[in-house]
Formats: C-alpha cells, structure tokens, sequence
C-alpha cells in the first residue's frame, strides 16, 4: 500500500474554501489547471511511501501511541495563499488569531499586540508534525528529513502553464473559518486515472484509539 499521514480540514473549512475557489477557477487565468477535488484536499504530515501490509500495522500502531499524547490544537485556519515555482498552487495554515500574508511555512502576522499566552495553534501543529516524524523514523520508515510546511494543494500546473502566480495573488487575502486538529490520519493513495485517497485508521488526539 502507498501511504502517507495527514490532517485533514473539518466539512466546513473544506466548503469555505470550494465557495472561494469558484471564482478563481473561473478566471482566464485558470485555464488548462489541474485543480484537485475538495475531497482530496489535506495536510501531508508524512509521506512513507509503498508498505507491505504488516508494515502498514506498525505504523498504525506507532501513529496511536503518538497521538495519544498530543491535545487537539488551538484554533488554526486556512488562510493566503502561494506557490512552489510554477508547478503547483497552495493555500497556506496560520493561526487563528493572526493576519497578514502567508509564506510556505504557514506563518502569519499576529492580529494583535503583544504574545498570546500559551502555544498557538500552528506551534502546536508543527510539534505533532515534528512528533510523528521522529516516531515514525525510530520504528525504521524512510520519513523526510526537510522543514515542514504545512499547506494544501489545491492545483498543479502542466509544465508550468499556466502561471499559477496570478490566481495565488487573487487569494492572498483568503482566510477560512478556525478550526482545532483533532486527529490524525493514515491515508492510502490509490494513482491511476481515476486517484483516490482512503483513510486506513483515524487517529484522534489525546484519546485511546477507540478501535484498538
């Protein structure tokens, strides 16, 4: 099985988003993109690659142990938006309670002065990340060793055309409805003409796995 581990937005994030979109898919400039369906759309925490089965219950198991410990997040919301080169178009993540433009790491300006007490949201988000990764590396699977960005895809571009430049500025100034992570998933990712992706266990923070 191909996996990866991911969050995926809440129902109302994911609509929010869609609405938001329709104009900008519209647009001239969005002729010839490859936008991926809404119910694709997710954050890649892990990405581990072809599994034999067995392997795949290791990592189910080592992604409950993890999770265990981990609280749900504070507030997070989808919000601006970028690319990577001219290949593919991202919205970004920050905190609920920040503003102002979104990089690749999905850090944001806080919306007020002074530091909010406590972790932020996004804090939070890139602890669990950073926690499932080193997890996952001890119990042997080949987990990137890169800075972690969180983001969702939502288009790639053929050969770089069209430019996907112009429809990142055209949501710049998005900002979705805040949400808390509360679980993670792993995911199989089915290619062909027709891909797909599949949960293989839901992973809730902070709780036992009700199904183990």
């Amino acid at each position: 099985m191909r996996l990866f581990v991911a969050v995926w937005p809440p129902p109302e994030a994911v609509a929010h988003l869609d609405a938001a979109l329709d104009p900008v898919r519209a647009a001239d400039d969005a002729r010839g993109v490859r936008w991926q369906p809404p119910s694709r759309w997710h954050l890649t925490v892990a990405f581990l690659g072809e599994l034999a089965d067995e392997r795949c219950e290791q990592a189910r198991d080592r992604l409950a142990r993890t999770a265990v410990r981990h609280r749900p997040t504070p507030p997070v919301r989808l919000a601006g938006a970028g690319t990577f080169g001219r290949g593919m178009l991202w919205v970004g993540v920050r905190d609920a309670d920040a503003s102002g433009p979104v990089d690749a790491a999905g850090a944001g300006t806080p919306a007020g002065a002074g530091t909010p007490a406590g972790p932020s949201g996004l804090a939070a988000l890139a602890g669990l990340a950073r926690s499932v990764q080193g997890a996952l590396r001890r119990s042997g699977f080949a987990v990137e060793e890169r800075a972690w960005r969180p983001h969702v895809t939502l288009a790639r571009m053929r050969s770089g055309r069209p430019d996907p430049r112009p429809l990142a500025r055209a949501l710049a100034s998005y900002e979705g409805p805040p949400w808390s992570v509360a679980s993670l998933a792993l995911v199989r990712s089915t290619t062909g003409p027709q891909p797909r992706y599949d949960d293989v266990a839901v992973l809730p923070l902070g709780r036992a796995d009700p199904t183990t």
